[in-house]
């Protein structure tokens, strides 16, 4: 009798903390969809590649996809996208013909010569950007629509084999990287020029396939993309950086 009286405590108490365990778990779940009272205080996680890049309330940790918020209530019509020009292409029609590796210097950056030797990028024979499995595939210049300064684009592939597209911009008197947006294995991602202005175009990872395109617009030195609402494939044509040689 005691035995079987035991073993009914046991059972009672087990069913008492199943019930609230699930009683808990049920209020949880609540908790994380019920959020449509919460007045979003919306921060960026993590880093600066738009396709990953996520925003999370700091109030009721729901995350959503990364919004910049410069530009989610601004007309697009009034975002001006930053002018680029084309230096060099591996892509572009107009320079499957060229000298991959050439020499070139610009005026808006005076005594300093920049070549591509070697799949790699140097200023004045010191290594700019590239090295071992990591190939600059394009060079366009930009500038800041602020302050007009010129910003160095380079189009590199990373890998050995497994390689995926990506691009860097930078400020050349700082060399720090003022954007750079990637998604190994899933997609790549090249420049070009659409009406003078430097263009993005995103392309499912290791094929021709593109899935967006977008234009480069800078508040600041903060380098943004804001995406076409459909794919635009309109690219300019000879429109190469003037400079001393480009041989």
């Amino acid at each position: 009798m005691k035995r079987t009286l035991s073993i009914l405590i046991v059972l009672l108490f087990c069913l008492s903390v199943f019930v609230g365990c699930d009683n808990a778990l049920s209020q949880n779940a609540g908790s994380q969809t019920t959020n449509t009272e919460c007045e979003h205080n919306w921060e960026r996680i993590g880093n600066l590649n738009e396709s990953t890049a996520r925003d999370r309330c700091t109030i009721c940790g729901e995350t959503r996809l990364y919004t910049d918020p410069d530009s989610i209530n601004k007309p697009k019509d009034e975002i001006a996208g930053m002018k680029g020009i084309r230096v060099w292409d591996w892509h572009h029609p107009d320079d499957s013909e060229r000298n991959p590796e050439w020499a070139i210097t610009f005026a808006s950056i005076p005594n300093i010569e920049f070549k591509r030797e070697n799949s790699s990028v140097y200023a004045n024979d010191e290594l700019l950007i590239g090295g071992s499995g990591y190939a600059c595939m394009s060079f366009y210049t930009a500038e800041l629509t602020v302050t007009n300064k010129t910003l160095l684009c380079f189009g590199m592939s990373l890998g050995s084999g497994i390689c995926d597209e990506r691009i860097v911009i930078m400020d050349f008197d700082t060399k720090q990287e003022l954007f750079a947006i990637h998604d190994r294995m899933n997609y790549d991602y090249q420049l070009f020029v659409r009406n003078g202005i430097l263009c993005v175009r995103e392309m499912k990872y290791g094929t021709n396939e593109i899935t967006r395109t977008g234009i480069f617009y800078d508040e600041g030195t903060k380098i943004q993309i804001l995406w076409d609402e459909h794919i635009v494939l309109d690219e300019d044509r000879d429109q190469v950086q003037t400079g001393q040689p480009i041989s």
